[in-house]
């Protein structure tokens, strides 16, 4: 209206489109019952806290998805939210401190956290009506910055007693200098994750995919039900002794280091018309185009599928590839070959004998190469008019 100032809020007394979020977010929780499963799961005294360790969990997860802040930053992102919409208890702001958070934390490390990980998916598939035909298992390392002491754990614990061991190992996010801790996590073929777990900074693929199949024996999937996908780090023996006796169906890349790849490679070339074509898998013009080759091979007495693949990108790459090298070795051939016909010997066979250790060292490579020794003769003639039908003496090279 005219003659009215335009009404001016406070700096942070509304964050437009946040708000939606976090009352999206919060519905997603209750949803997946993580205040109910949290509550249940950890220790608590209820006349000594101002708000369970559920309600507490569900703070961070909002305030994380929604405006990252640290511990001591969380009070303070909910300063201008309607707690009540949000929250199904009634409690301060000021109950969210990071005293209080950090307090919840610490009980979250005493209970079985891949447990409460399970009964969240299963919630989520409940509510999604989705069924779990397929999971893909992966590693990641996240660095981290500050000091922190190594731990030696002792082999007889318990893992839910073992304290978590942020140091240096392969990372993944090519930090080597900065200190890690490692995260596992299995998702769905839709990517609902349905178990997951933190691991020591030095932890091992190999082994954590073992592991990880033992401890999903006693989660709510049934292992021969679903096809277990991961990367190459799930293909050891060990691993493919563990998937044979409880029956694993399985999707994986075989590494080099197994005899069977080169193995199913020959076979393969060698029957080129039992080649299937799949054409390309995204949809650019200028994608690769596909084609697989089956073939079976025993592996420690076991039988296994192999499917070898052929890229018609990894076609263009290699003959680029050998390009270069041709184009490198002709050069390198072309300079030996100038450097041995400045040379001077003092008979033909020390001439020959230096061609055939030529051939020898420069003829095993892309290129044939051929020599014959040829005697150079010249003609010594002695200085002034040369008289007429003089025959002069010569000189071989």
């Amino acid at each position: 209206m005219e003659g009215h100032p335009p009404i001016q809020l406070p700096p942070g007394s509304f964050k437009f489109g946040c708000a939606g979020a976090a009352v999206l977010l919060a519905r997603i929780c209750r949803e997946l019952r993580i205040q109910q499963l949290v509550n249940a799961m950890v220790k608590y005294d209820v006349k000594q806290c101002k708000v369970s360790p559920g309600t507490l969990v569900v703070a961070m997860i909002i305030n994380l998805l929604v405006d990252r802040k640290p511990l001591y930053q969380v009070m303070s992102f909910y300063q201008n939210y309607d707690l009540e919409t949000l929250f199904t208890e009634r409690f301060d702001v000021s109950a969210l401190n990071d005293d209080a958070l950090g307090r919840m934390l610490d009980r979250l490390t005493e209970i079985d956290r891949c447990q409460l990980v399970q009964s969240v998916a299963l919630c989520a598939l409940r509510v999604g009506e989705m069924e779990v035909r397929s999971v893909h298992a992966d590693t990641t390392s996240i660095t981290v910055q500050g000091e922190y002491n190594s731990i030696q754990h002792d082999p007889s614990a318990n893992s839910e007693e073992k304290t978590l061991n942020i140091t240096q190992g392969y990372s993944k996010q090519h930090r080597p200098d900065l200190k890690q801790f490692g995260c596992g996590l299995i998702v769905s073929q839709d990517g609902m994750p349905v178990f997951g777990d933190i691991r020591d900074g030095n932890f091992n693929d190999k082994i954590w995919n073992n592991e990880t199949l033992t401890a999903m024996e006693q989660s709510f999937l049934d292992l021969r039900r679903v096809v277990y996908v991961a990367d190459s780090a799930l293909m050891t023996k060990n691993n493919l002794q563990l998937m044979a006796e409880k029956k694993v169906r399985f999707i994986s890349r075989l590494p080099n280091t197994f005899a069977a790849v080169a193995q199913a490679k020959a076979k393969a070339f060698a029957k080129k018309s039992k080649w299937k074509y799949v054409g390309p898998l995204v949809g650019r013009k200028d994608a690769a185009l596909y084609q697989i080759s089956s073939t079976s091979q025993e592996i420690d007495g076991k039988t296994y599928r192999l499917l070898v693949v052929q890229s018609s990108a990894h076609d263009s790459r290699a003959a680029k590839r050998w390009e270069r090298l041709v184009a490198q070795e002709e050069k390198a051939i072309s300079a030996a070959i100038q450097e041995l016909r400045t040379k001077k010997f003092a008979c033909q066979p020390d001439a020959e004998t230096a061609l055939a250790e030529f051939l020898v060292t420069h003829g095993t490579g892309l290129h044939t190469v051929t020599g014959v020794v040829t005697p150079s003769i010249k003609v010594k003639r002695p200085r002034g008019r040369p008289r007429k039908n003089a025959v002069y003496p010569t000189e071989t090279d």
